[in-house]
């Protein structure tokens, strides 16, 4: 936030689908996650 971002939660039991719609809903360009998730992004 410091770096002007904006935080987009998501929750990591969305299926891929759930969180294309709400990542382009957002207009997100960089995403930043764990690891143990990065199968489902």
């Amino acid at each position: 936030m410091r770096a002007g971002l904006i935080v987009v939660n998501t929750n990591p039991l969305y299926t891929a689908r759930e969180m294309r719609h709400q990542f382009k809903d957002a207009g997100v360009r960089a995403l930043v996650y764990l690891n143990m998730f990065g199968k489902l992004v």
